[in-house]
Protein backbone atom coordinates (compact mmCIF):
# COMPACT_ATOMS: atom_id res chain seq x y z
CA UNK A 1 0.00 0.00 0.00
CA UNK A 2 3.25 2.20 0.82
CA UNK A 3 4.41 1.67 -2.76
CA UNK A 4 1.30 2.29 -4.60
CA UNK A 5 0.25 5.43 -2.49
CA UNK A 6 3.64 6.49 -3.11
CA UNK A 7 3.11 5.97 -6.94
CA UNK A 8 0.08 8.19 -6.68
CA UNK A 9 1.90 10.84 -5.18
CA UNK A 10 4.77 10.56 -8.22
CA UNK A 11 2.31 10.61 -10.59
CA UNK A 12 0.67 13.74 -9.11
CA UNK A 13 4.11 15.48 -8.86
CA UNK A 14 5.13 14.31 -12.33
CA UNK A 15 1.80 15.35 -13.75
CA UNK A 16 2.58 18.94 -12.03
CA UNK A 17 5.84 18.98 -13.38
CA UNK A 18 4.53 18.62 -17.19
CA UNK A 19 1.47 20.98 -16.89
CA UNK A 20 4.05 23.92 -15.11
CA UNK A 21 6.41 23.57 -18.08
CA UNK A 22 3.73 23.48 -20.92
CA UNK A 23 1.82 26.36 -18.89
CA UNK A 24 5.54 28.40 -18.17
CA UNK A 25 7.52 27.32 -20.84
CA UNK A 26 5.01 26.41 -24.00
CA UNK A 27 4.88 24.20 -26.69
CA UNK A 28 8.62 24.95 -27.64
CA UNK A 29 10.63 25.35 -24.09
CA UNK A 30 8.40 21.72 -23.49
CA UNK A 31 10.03 20.28 -26.51
CA UNK A 32 13.72 21.58 -25.11
CA UNK A 33 13.42 19.35 -22.46
CA UNK A 34 11.90 16.46 -23.57
CA UNK A 35 14.84 16.86 -25.92
CA UNK A 36 17.46 16.83 -22.83
CA UNK A 37 15.30 14.07 -21.34
CA UNK A 38 15.72 11.58 -24.24
CA UNK A 39 18.99 12.04 -24.70
CA UNK A 40 20.99 13.33 -21.72
CA UNK A 41 18.96 10.31 -20.43
CA UNK A 42 19.89 7.43 -22.49
CA UNK A 43 23.11 8.18 -22.06
CA UNK A 44 22.95 8.51 -18.04
CA UNK A 45 21.20 5.05 -18.08
CA UNK A 46 23.80 3.49 -19.94
CA UNK A 47 26.84 4.89 -17.47
CA UNK A 48 24.69 3.34 -14.87
CA UNK A 49 25.93 -0.09 -16.07
CA UNK A 50 22.81 -2.19 -14.83
CA UNK A 51 24.45 -1.78 -11.19
CA UNK A 52 21.12 -0.47 -9.39
CA UNK A 53 19.07 -3.98 -10.24
CA UNK A 54 21.96 -5.93 -9.16
CA UNK A 55 22.19 -4.19 -5.85
CA UNK A 56 18.30 -4.62 -5.16
CA UNK A 57 19.02 -8.04 -6.06
CA UNK A 58 21.82 -8.98 -3.92
CA UNK A 59 20.16 -7.06 -0.86
CA UNK A 60 17.19 -9.03 -1.33
CA UNK A 61 18.64 -12.29 -1.51
CA UNK A 62 20.97 -11.46 1.16
CA UNK A 63 20.22 -8.47 3.70
CA UNK A 64 23.34 -8.75 5.67
CA UNK A 65 25.54 -8.25 2.79
CA UNK A 66 23.90 -4.44 2.25
CA UNK A 67 26.74 -2.56 3.99
CA UNK A 68 29.26 -4.29 1.41
CA UNK A 69 27.55 -4.14 -1.55
CA UNK A 70 26.68 -0.75 -1.51
CA UNK A 71 29.91 0.77 -1.59
CA UNK A 72 30.73 -1.91 -4.27
CA UNK A 73 28.24 -0.54 -6.67
CA UNK A 74 29.02 2.96 -5.88
CA UNK A 75 32.63 2.20 -7.23
CA UNK A 76 31.66 0.51 -10.49
CA UNK A 77 28.94 3.24 -11.06
CA UNK A 78 31.80 5.60 -10.27
CA UNK A 79 33.96 4.38 -13.42
CA UNK A 80 30.74 3.69 -15.37
CA UNK A 81 30.24 7.43 -15.50
CA UNK A 82 33.62 8.92 -15.84
CA UNK A 83 34.05 6.75 -18.93
CA UNK A 84 30.28 7.19 -20.45
CA UNK A 85 29.18 10.67 -19.73
CA UNK A 86 32.08 12.21 -21.31
CA UNK A 87 31.77 9.67 -24.63
CA UNK A 88 28.12 10.83 -24.42
CA UNK A 89 28.87 14.19 -24.47
CA UNK A 90 31.08 14.13 -27.83
CA UNK A 91 28.00 11.92 -29.35
CA UNK A 92 25.25 14.22 -28.40
CA UNK A 93 26.27 16.81 -31.05
CA UNK A 94 26.15 14.73 -33.78
CA UNK A 95 22.73 13.85 -33.32
CA UNK A 96 21.24 17.07 -34.40
CA UNK A 97 20.01 18.48 -31.62
CA UNK A 98 20.05 22.69 -32.00
CA UNK A 99 21.98 24.63 -29.80
CA UNK A 100 19.74 24.68 -26.29
CA UNK A 101 18.25 21.35 -26.39
CA UNK A 102 22.10 20.20 -26.99
CA UNK A 103 23.24 22.17 -24.24
CA UNK A 104 20.16 20.45 -22.03
CA UNK A 105 20.80 17.30 -22.92
CA UNK A 106 24.40 17.23 -22.01
CA UNK A 107 23.52 18.53 -18.73
CA UNK A 108 20.84 15.85 -18.38
CA UNK A 109 23.62 13.11 -18.82
CA UNK A 110 25.02 14.26 -15.22
CA UNK A 111 21.96 12.61 -14.15
CA UNK A 112 23.98 9.01 -13.75
CA UNK A 113 26.03 10.74 -10.76
CA UNK A 114 23.03 11.72 -9.05
CA UNK A 115 21.80 7.96 -9.17
CA UNK A 116 24.89 6.86 -7.70
CA UNK A 117 24.40 9.23 -4.70
CA UNK A 118 20.83 7.54 -4.74
CA UNK A 119 21.96 4.18 -4.25
CA UNK A 120 21.26 4.24 -0.57
CA UNK A 121 17.64 4.05 -1.99
CA UNK A 122 17.86 1.34 -3.63
CA UNK A 123 19.55 -1.20 -0.55
CA UNK A 124 16.36 0.19 1.24
CA UNK A 125 13.93 -1.44 -1.28
CA UNK A 126 16.18 -4.37 -1.28
CA UNK A 127 15.71 -4.85 2.57
CA UNK A 128 11.28 -4.02 2.20
CA UNK A 129 11.87 -0.80 3.41
CA UNK A 130 9.11 0.96 1.63
CA UNK A 131 8.84 3.98 3.71
CA UNK A 132 12.97 4.50 3.57
CA UNK A 133 12.71 3.87 0.12
CA UNK A 134 9.20 5.94 -0.75
CA UNK A 135 11.19 9.22 0.10
CA UNK A 136 14.44 8.98 -1.80
CA UNK A 137 11.78 8.02 -4.75
CA UNK A 138 10.44 11.58 -4.03
CA UNK A 139 13.72 13.72 -4.38
CA UNK A 140 13.64 13.66 -7.95
CA UNK A 141 10.22 14.20 -9.00
CA UNK A 142 10.10 16.97 -6.40
CA UNK A 143 13.58 18.57 -7.32
CA UNK A 144 12.43 18.80 -10.67
CA UNK A 145 9.11 20.44 -10.38
CA UNK A 146 11.18 22.52 -8.18
CA UNK A 147 13.93 23.75 -11.13
CA UNK A 148 10.56 24.15 -13.33
CA UNK A 149 8.48 26.61 -11.21
CA UNK A 150 11.69 28.81 -11.01
CA UNK A 151 12.04 28.74 -14.68
CA UNK A 152 10.87 31.79 -15.06
CA UNK A 153 13.59 33.61 -12.75
CA UNK A 154 16.09 31.49 -15.00
CA UNK A 155 15.08 33.55 -17.76
CA UNK A 156 13.13 30.23 -19.16
CA UNK A 157 16.50 28.34 -20.27
CA UNK A 158 15.93 24.59 -20.42
CA UNK A 159 19.66 24.43 -19.46
CA UNK A 160 19.51 26.46 -16.12
CA UNK A 161 16.34 24.11 -15.41
CA UNK A 162 18.15 20.94 -15.97
CA UNK A 163 21.06 22.73 -13.79
CA UNK A 164 18.98 23.56 -11.03
CA UNK A 165 17.57 20.18 -11.21
CA UNK A 166 20.72 18.47 -10.24
CA UNK A 167 21.77 20.90 -7.88
CA UNK A 168 18.76 20.79 -5.71
CA UNK A 169 19.28 16.45 -5.07
CA UNK A 170 23.37 16.67 -4.70
CA UNK A 171 23.20 18.53 -0.67
CA UNK A 172 20.27 16.02 -0.10
CA UNK A 173 22.17 12.71 -0.98
CA UNK A 174 25.27 13.59 -0.04
CA UNK A 175 24.07 14.29 3.60
CA UNK A 176 22.03 10.69 3.63
CA UNK A 177 25.96 9.15 2.87
CA UNK A 178 27.41 10.87 5.60
CA UNK A 179 24.87 9.69 7.80
CA UNK A 180 25.71 6.39 6.87
CA UNK A 181 29.16 6.65 7.44
CA UNK A 182 28.73 8.13 10.73
CA UNK A 183 26.28 5.22 11.73
CA UNK A 184 29.16 2.82 10.18
CA UNK A 185 26.49 1.32 8.14
CA UNK A 186 28.83 1.19 5.14
CA UNK A 187 32.36 -1.39 5.04
CA UNK A 188 35.00 -2.26 2.86
CA UNK A 189 33.44 -4.45 0.03
CA UNK A 190 35.37 -7.14 -1.93
CA UNK A 191 34.88 -6.41 -5.64
CA UNK A 192 35.40 -10.20 -6.53
CA UNK A 193 32.35 -11.47 -3.92
CA UNK A 194 30.44 -8.12 -3.67
CA UNK A 195 30.37 -6.43 -7.08
CA UNK A 196 31.42 -9.57 -9.86
CA UNK A 197 27.66 -10.64 -8.81
CA UNK A 198 25.79 -7.56 -9.27
CA UNK A 199 27.78 -6.72 -12.71
CA UNK A 200 26.36 -10.67 -13.76
CA UNK A 201 23.06 -9.50 -12.51
CA UNK A 202 22.62 -6.30 -13.63
CA UNK A 203 24.64 -5.42 -17.06
CA UNK A 204 22.20 -8.19 -18.86
CA UNK A 205 19.80 -5.71 -17.90
CA UNK A 206 21.67 -2.58 -18.88
CA UNK A 207 21.38 -4.29 -22.05
CA UNK A 208 17.97 -4.56 -21.84
CA UNK A 209 17.64 -1.35 -20.19
CA UNK A 210 18.89 -0.10 -23.07
CA UNK A 211 16.19 -1.09 -25.74
CA UNK A 212 13.67 -0.60 -23.17
CA UNK A 213 14.74 3.24 -22.62
CA UNK A 214 14.92 3.54 -26.81
CA UNK A 215 11.71 2.06 -26.77
CA UNK A 216 10.06 4.21 -24.62
CA UNK A 217 12.31 7.56 -25.60
CA UNK A 218 12.78 6.44 -29.41
CA UNK A 219 9.54 8.08 -30.61
CA UNK A 220 10.81 11.40 -28.63
CA UNK A 221 14.76 10.77 -29.89
CA UNK A 222 13.72 10.56 -33.42
CA UNK A 223 11.18 13.26 -33.25
CA UNK A 224 13.58 15.48 -31.79
CA UNK A 225 15.78 15.08 -34.59
CA UNK A 226 12.80 15.62 -36.99
CA UNK A 227 10.24 18.48 -36.39
CA UNK A 228 10.63 21.36 -34.07
CA UNK A 229 10.75 21.47 -30.56
CA UNK A 230 7.04 22.99 -30.63
CA UNK A 231 5.94 19.96 -32.47
CA UNK A 232 7.74 17.77 -29.63
CA UNK A 233 6.31 19.50 -27.07
CA UNK A 234 3.22 18.92 -28.31
CA UNK A 235 3.96 15.12 -28.59
CA UNK A 236 5.66 14.99 -25.14
CA UNK A 237 2.27 16.10 -23.50
CA UNK A 238 0.20 13.54 -25.10
CA UNK A 239 3.07 10.99 -24.13
CA UNK A 240 2.57 12.11 -20.30
CA UNK A 241 -0.82 12.15 -20.64
CA UNK A 242 -0.97 8.51 -21.46
CA UNK A 243 0.91 6.92 -19.41
CA UNK A 244 -1.29 8.08 -16.35
CA UNK A 245 -2.02 4.17 -15.60
CA UNK A 246 1.36 3.09 -15.73
CA UNK A 247 2.19 4.48 -12.23
CA UNK A 248 -0.25 1.40 -10.68
CA UNK A 249 1.67 -1.59 -12.76
CA UNK A 250 4.85 0.12 -11.63
CA UNK A 251 3.98 -0.28 -7.99
CA UNK A 252 2.78 -3.71 -8.54
CA UNK A 253 6.21 -4.35 -10.61
CA UNK A 254 8.36 -2.52 -7.67
CA UNK A 255 6.71 -4.83 -4.99
CA UNK A 256 7.32 -7.68 -6.75
CA UNK A 257 11.01 -7.50 -7.48
CA UNK A 258 12.52 -8.03 -4.15
CA UNK A 259 9.54 -10.18 -2.79
CA UNK A 260 10.37 -12.82 -5.53
CA UNK A 261 14.00 -12.26 -5.35
CA UNK A 262 13.44 -13.08 -1.37
CA UNK A 263 10.42 -16.24 -2.06
CA UNK A 264 10.93 -19.84 -2.52
CA UNK A 265 9.81 -21.38 -5.54
CA UNK A 266 6.34 -22.81 -4.31
CA UNK A 267 5.66 -19.22 -2.83
CA UNK A 268 6.49 -18.06 -6.36
CA UNK A 269 3.75 -19.60 -7.73
CA UNK A 270 1.02 -19.06 -5.24
CA UNK A 271 0.91 -15.47 -5.82
CA UNK A 272 2.49 -14.71 -9.08
CA UNK A 273 -0.36 -15.20 -11.53
CA UNK A 274 -3.08 -13.61 -9.66
CA UNK A 275 -1.42 -10.31 -9.00
CA UNK A 276 -0.34 -10.08 -12.82
CA UNK A 277 -4.09 -10.64 -13.98
CA UNK A 278 -5.39 -8.19 -11.44
CA UNK A 279 -2.82 -5.70 -12.26
CA UNK A 280 -3.82 -5.62 -16.16
CA UNK A 281 -7.49 -5.75 -15.38
CA UNK A 282 -6.75 -2.66 -13.57
CA UNK A 283 -4.64 -1.50 -16.18
CA UNK A 284 -7.59 -1.52 -19.02
CA UNK A 285 -9.75 -0.02 -17.11
CA UNK A 286 -7.48 3.18 -16.25
CA UNK A 287 -5.88 2.80 -20.07
CA UNK A 288 -9.59 3.34 -21.81
CA UNK A 289 -10.72 5.81 -19.31
CA UNK A 290 -7.56 8.16 -20.19
CA UNK A 291 -8.01 7.88 -23.93
CA UNK A 292 -11.72 8.44 -23.48
CA UNK A 293 -10.80 11.90 -21.42
CA UNK A 294 -7.59 12.59 -23.59
CA UNK A 295 -9.38 15.06 -25.94
CA UNK A 296 -10.57 17.63 -23.14
CA UNK A 297 -8.23 16.36 -20.51
CA UNK A 298 -4.97 18.00 -22.29
CA UNK A 299 -7.15 21.22 -23.58
CA UNK A 300 -8.08 21.65 -19.81
CA UNK A 301 -4.85 20.73 -18.14
CA UNK A 302 -2.28 21.75 -20.30
CA UNK A 303 -3.57 24.73 -22.54
CA UNK A 304 -5.21 25.71 -25.16
CA UNK A 305 -1.52 25.34 -27.61
CA UNK A 306 -1.44 21.81 -26.88
CA UNK A 307 -5.29 20.77 -28.05
CA UNK A 308 -3.95 19.08 -31.31
CA UNK A 309 -1.82 16.78 -28.78
CA UNK A 310 -5.74 14.88 -28.35
CA UNK A 311 -5.55 12.26 -31.14
CA UNK A 312 -1.74 11.02 -30.30
CA UNK A 313 -2.81 10.48 -27.01
CA UNK A 314 -5.41 8.45 -27.48
CA UNK A 315 -3.30 6.29 -29.30
CA UNK A 316 -0.50 6.68 -26.62
CA UNK A 317 -3.30 5.53 -24.32
CA UNK A 318 -3.28 1.94 -26.35
CA UNK A 319 0.27 1.59 -25.98
CA UNK A 320 -0.11 2.38 -22.18
CA UNK A 321 -1.85 -0.77 -21.72
CA UNK A 322 1.07 -3.01 -22.95
CA UNK A 323 4.07 -0.47 -20.83
CA UNK A 324 1.74 -1.72 -17.89
CA UNK A 325 2.08 -5.02 -18.78
CA UNK A 326 5.89 -5.07 -19.09
CA UNK A 327 6.46 -3.10 -16.11
CA UNK A 328 5.11 -6.07 -13.84
CA UNK A 329 6.07 -8.91 -16.25
CA UNK A 330 9.40 -7.59 -16.01
CA UNK A 331 10.04 -7.31 -12.89
CA UNK A 332 8.77 -10.48 -12.11
CA UNK A 333 11.02 -11.99 -14.52
CA UNK A 334 14.16 -10.01 -12.87
CA UNK A 335 12.60 -11.22 -9.17
CA UNK A 336 13.00 -14.94 -11.02
CA UNK A 337 16.47 -14.04 -12.14
CA UNK A 338 15.26 -14.10 -15.56
CA UNK A 339 17.45 -11.32 -16.99
CA UNK A 340 18.20 -12.64 -20.60
CA UNK A 341 14.48 -13.08 -21.08
CA UNK A 342 14.04 -9.51 -20.09
CA UNK A 343 16.48 -8.55 -22.73
CA UNK A 344 15.29 -10.67 -25.37
CA UNK A 345 11.81 -9.07 -24.84
CA UNK A 346 12.82 -5.17 -24.67
CA UNK A 347 15.46 -6.14 -27.78
CA UNK A 348 12.51 -7.66 -29.61
CA UNK A 349 10.36 -4.29 -29.02
CA UNK A 350 13.11 -1.92 -29.92
CA UNK A 351 13.58 -3.60 -33.22
CA UNK A 352 9.70 -3.88 -34.02
CA UNK A 353 9.50 -0.28 -32.72
CA UNK A 354 12.34 1.19 -35.07
CA UNK A 355 11.07 -0.37 -38.24
CA UNK A 356 7.73 0.93 -37.42
CA UNK A 357 9.23 4.24 -36.73
CA UNK A 358 10.72 4.33 -40.24
CA UNK A 359 7.66 3.47 -41.91
CA UNK A 360 4.76 5.45 -40.26
CA UNK A 361 6.74 8.51 -38.97
CA UNK A 362 7.24 9.66 -42.82
CA UNK A 363 3.52 9.45 -43.81
CA UNK A 364 1.56 10.21 -40.76
CA UNK A 365 3.98 12.09 -38.50
CA UNK A 366 3.04 12.67 -34.64
CA UNK A 367 0.05 9.82 -35.59
CA UNK A 368 2.55 7.40 -37.03
CA UNK A 369 4.90 8.10 -34.44
CA UNK A 370 2.54 6.84 -31.64
CA UNK A 371 1.26 4.12 -33.61
CA UNK A 372 4.96 2.95 -34.26
CA UNK A 373 4.99 3.27 -30.10
CA UNK A 374 2.22 0.72 -29.50
CA UNK A 375 4.24 -1.75 -31.90
CA UNK A 376 7.12 -1.75 -30.11
CA UNK A 377 5.64 -1.57 -26.92
CA UNK A 378 3.03 -4.61 -27.47
CA UNK A 379 5.99 -6.88 -29.15
CA UNK A 380 8.02 -6.20 -25.87
CA UNK A 381 4.76 -7.35 -24.00
CA UNK A 382 4.27 -10.29 -25.76
CA UNK A 383 7.74 -11.65 -25.39
CA UNK A 384 7.92 -11.34 -21.52
CA UNK A 385 4.12 -12.77 -20.86
CA UNK A 386 5.87 -15.97 -22.87
CA UNK A 387 8.87 -16.13 -21.14
CA UNK A 388 7.34 -15.69 -17.27
CA UNK A 389 4.67 -18.73 -18.74
CA UNK A 390 7.29 -21.06 -20.22
CA UNK A 391 9.65 -20.35 -16.76
CA UNK A 392 6.14 -20.96 -14.80
CA UNK A 393 4.90 -23.69 -16.84
CA UNK A 394 1.32 -22.39 -17.59
CA UNK A 395 -0.24 -20.77 -20.64
CA UNK A 396 0.14 -17.14 -21.28
CA UNK A 397 -3.75 -16.93 -20.80
CA UNK A 398 -3.00 -17.92 -17.09
CA UNK A 399 -1.05 -14.40 -16.27
CA UNK A 400 -3.05 -12.80 -18.83
CA UNK A 401 -6.63 -13.88 -19.03
CA UNK A 402 -8.46 -12.03 -15.32
CA UNK A 403 -10.92 -14.27 -14.10
CA UNK A 404 -14.62 -13.49 -12.29
CA UNK A 405 -12.64 -14.48 -9.04
CA UNK A 406 -9.64 -11.53 -9.87
CA UNK A 407 -12.42 -8.68 -10.13
CA UNK A 408 -14.07 -10.42 -7.28
CA UNK A 409 -10.74 -10.14 -5.18
CA UNK A 410 -10.10 -5.99 -6.59
CA UNK A 411 -13.67 -4.99 -5.67
CA UNK A 412 -12.87 -6.21 -2.13
CA UNK A 413 -10.37 -4.72 -1.61
CA UNK A 414 -11.62 -1.68 -2.89
CA UNK A 415 -14.13 -1.90 -0.17
CA UNK A 416 -11.91 -2.77 2.34
CA UNK A 417 -9.23 0.54 1.22
CA UNK A 418 -12.75 2.49 1.30
CA UNK A 419 -13.76 1.23 4.62
CA UNK A 420 -10.15 1.55 6.03
CA UNK A 421 -10.30 5.43 4.99
CA UNK A 422 -13.69 5.85 6.85
CA UNK A 423 -13.05 4.39 9.80
CA UNK A 424 -9.73 6.49 10.14
CA UNK A 425 -11.34 9.66 9.32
Amino acid sequence: MIIATANVVLTVINAGSGVAAARLLGPGGRGELAAAQAVGGLVAMFATLGIGEGLVYAVARRHDSASRSLPAAAIFIYFGCAIVVPFGWFVIPLLGLDGPSQSAARAYSLVAFVFLLGLPGLVLRGLGNARGWTVFRLIGPIAWLGAIMLGPLLGHSSLRIVVTFLTLQVPVLVAYWAFMFRKGKIRRPSVRRDGVPMVRFGFPLLLSSLPALLSLRLDQLVLATQVSTTQLGIYAAAAAWSTLAVPLASAVGNALFPALAAAREPEQQSFLAPVMRRTILLSVVLCAGSAVLAPIGLRLIFGSPFASAGRVAVVLCAGALFLCISAVAGEALRGLNRTRSVLTGEITGCILGIGALALLLPRWNLIGAAWASCIGYSATAFVLLRALAAHQGQPVAYFFVPTSSDAQAIVAGARQFAARKLKRS
